[in-house]
C-alpha cells in the first residue's frame, strides 16, 4: 500500500483542505465541552436582565454551530417580551454597539435564521463586529472573502482576517491560515508556516488541525516524517468523528505504519469512516483473514472496541481476552496487557479484580525470570487482585513464592505460607488440599521426632546404667 498522502484524501475534507463550510468562533472557556452548563448560565443571565453577559455565552455557542443555543436564545427572548426573539434582541440600539450582538446578526443573515438569507447583510454585520475586534467575526469574514460570498473573492483579504482571528487564539482562524500557507493562497507557499498554524489549532482540540497535522507527519511536509506522530494526530481527530481521519487511521492499522498491524482495528475505522469505498476495503481485509468469517466474534470486537474507546472497563476487559487468546485478532500479549491495565483503571470492582488477575497471569513469568517483586509485575498484580476480591489470586501467590523459594531467601517460604493461609480462608479447593497435606506432613514429622527422642532417651539411660555397673565391678577388683 502507498503512503497516506494529500492525493489520497477525499476532496471534501482531505489533507490541507480549508474549513469553509460552516460558522465557527473562539473556543472560549471550552463552551462546547460543557454546552448544557453554559446554556443554563445564559438562561440565568437572561432572567436577570443581564443581556450583555448572556450574549457573550450565546456568541461562543452559536459560533460553534450550537443549535441548542439559538433555539434557547429565541425562546428566552420571547419570554422576555421580544416578539421576534433574536432579531429584536440583537437589533436593540445597545446591542448593535456590542461586537457579540453584531456577530450573531451576521450569523442569522448568513444562515437565514429569523430573517431572509442574505450574504451581503451577513458580511455587513461581520465587518462591523470584526472592526471591534471580535475574533469569531474576523474568522467568518475571512471565510466570506475566501469563498466570495457576499463580497468579491479575495485571498489576500481572507488571509488578513484569518491572521487577526488567529492572533486572538481562534482555532479555526489558525487552521485556515495554516491552509492558506500550505497552498500559497494570499501568501507565499510555506510548509513550515502551515505546520505552525496547524499545531496551534490542533492544541486547542480542532479536529481539522489535528487531521492535517497528521497528514504532514505522514508525508514529512514541514516536519520530519514520523508515522507515530501521524497516528497520534489521526487518533485525536478520529475521536472527534472526523471521517477522513478515521479512514487514514484505518490505513495505518492495515499497513502497520506507526502502529502494530491490526486488521480488526483497520476494519473498525474503515467502517466508522463510512466512506464510499469503505465496504471494498473491509471486504478485501476479510478475504485476507479466514478468522474474520466468524461474524459473531467480529460483532463482539466492533462493539467492545467502540465501548473501550469510551473507557468502558468491561469492554476493555473483553478486548484484552480476545487479544490474549487470538480470538478474531492475532494473539498479542502486549496489546492484551494494555487493555487489561485500562480495564483495571476504569472497571468496577469485579472487573478490576479480574483484570488485575489477568495481568498477574501475563507478567508472572517475567517477574519470576527477573527475580522481581515490583508492583507492575506478577506478584504485585496478584496482590491487587486479592485486595479486589479475586478468589484465585492468593493461591497463585502461594505457588509463586513456593516455586521461588529454592533460589531465594527464607522470606519467600514465609510468604508462600502466608498466602496459602489466605487462600484457605477463601476455601480455595487446591489450597485446602495443599494445607491438609502440609498439616499431615507436619504431624508425621512431629511423631517421628517424638519417636526419635524417645529412642535416644532409652539408649542414653541404658548407657548410664552399664557405666555404673562397670564402675562397681572395677572398685571391687581394686
Amino acid at each position: 500500500m502507498e503512503k497516506i498522502g494529500k492525493n489520497n484524501q477525499i476532496p471534501a475534507i482531505g489533507s490541507d483542505n480549508p474549513r469553509v463550510d460552516g460558522n465557527v468562533t473562539l473556543l472560549a472557556d471550552n463552551c462546547m465541552d460543557n454546552e448544557d452548563k453554559w446554556l443554563e448560565a445564559a438562561e440565568i443571565h437572561i432572567n436577570k436582565g443581564e443581556f450583555g453577559a448572556a450574549v457573550q455565552i450565546y456568541e461562543n455557542l452559536i459560533g460553534m454551530n450550537s443549535r441548542k443555543a439559538i433555539i434557547q436564545l429565541s425562546e428566552s427572548l420571547k419570554e422576555n417580551g421580544f416578539a421576534n426573539a433574536v432579531w429584536d434582541f440583537c437589533t436593540k440600539e445597545d446591542m448593535q454597539s456590542r461586537p457579540g450582538g453584531l456577530f450573531i446578526l451576521g450569523w442569522m443573515y448568513e444562515n437565514g435564521r429569523d430573517v431572509p438569507q442574505d450574504d451581503n447583510k451577513a458580511v455587513e454585520y461581520y465587518q462591523l463586529s470584526a472592526d471591534q475586534g471580535n475574533a469569531s467575526a474576523q474568522f467568518n469574514l475571512g471565510r466570506m472573502y475566501q469563498t466570495g460570498r457576499g463580497i468579491p473573492q479575495d485571498d489576500n483579504k481572507a488571509v488578513e482576517y484569518y491572521q487577526l482571528s488567529a492572533n486572538q487564539g481562534n482555532a479555526y482562524g489558525q487552521y485556515n491560515l495554516g491552509w492558506m500557507y500550505a497552498n500559497g493562497r494570499g501568501v507565499p507557499q510555506d510548509d513550515n508556516k502551515a505546520v505552525e498554524y496547524y499545531q496551534l489549532s490542533a492544541r486547542q482540540g480542532n479536529a481539522f488541525g489535528q487531521f492535517n497535522l497528521g497528514c504532514r507527519y505522514a508525508n514529512g511536509r514541514g516536519v520530519a516524517q514520523d508515522d507515530n506522530k501521524a497516528v497520534e494526530y489521526y487518533q485525536l481527530s478520529a475521536d472527534q468523528g472526523n471521517a477522513a481521519a478515521q479512514d487514514n487511521l484505518g490505513r495505518m492499522y492495515e499497513n502497520g505504519h506507526g502502529v502494530k498491524q491490526d486488521y480488526a482495528k483497520a476494519i473498525y475505522y474503515y467502517t466508522k469512516a463510512g466512506q464510499s469505498d469503505a465496504s471494498d476495503k473491509v471486504n478485501d481485509l476479510k478475504e485476507q483473514r479466514t478468522s474474520l468469517k466468524n461474524t459473531e466474534h467480529e460483532a463482539a470486537f466492533q462493539k467492545n472496541f467502540a465501548l473501550a474507546m469510551a473507557d468502558d472497563g468491561t469492554a476493555q476487559m473483553e478486548l484484552g481476552l480476545m487479544y490474549r487468546d487470538g480470538i478474531y485478532v492475532h494473539s498479542d500479549k502486549e496489546e492484551a496487557e494494555a487493555y487489561f491495565k485500562a480495564a483495571y483503571n476504569n472497571g468496577y470492582s469485579s472487573v478490576k479484580a479480574k483484570a488485575a488477575f489477568m495481568l498477574g497471569e501475563l507478567t508472572i513469568n517475567r517477574s519470576f525470570a527477573l527475580f522481581q517483586k515490583e508492583p507492575d509485575q506478577g506478584p504485585g498484580w496478584y496482590k491487587k487482585a486479592h485486595e479486589a476480591g479475586h478468589e484465585e489470586a492468593a493461591y497463585k501467590l502461594s505457588q509463586y513464592y513456593r516455586n521461588r523459594s529454592f533460589i531465594s531467601s527464607e522470606e519467600d517460604i514465609k510468604q508462600a505460607d502466608y498466602w496459602l493461609n489466605e487462600a484457605v480462608k477463601k476455601s480455595h479447593p487446591e489450597a485446602l488440599g495443599e494445607k491438609l497435606k502440609q498439616d499431615m506432613e507436619a504431624e508425621k514429622k512431629r511423631l517421628e521426632q517424638e519417636k526419635r527422642f524417645s529412642f535416644n532417651w532409652n539408649v542414653f539411660g541404658q548407657s548410664s546404667d552399664n557405666k555404673s555397673i562397670s564402675n562397681s565391678i572395677g572398685d571391687q577388683d581394686l
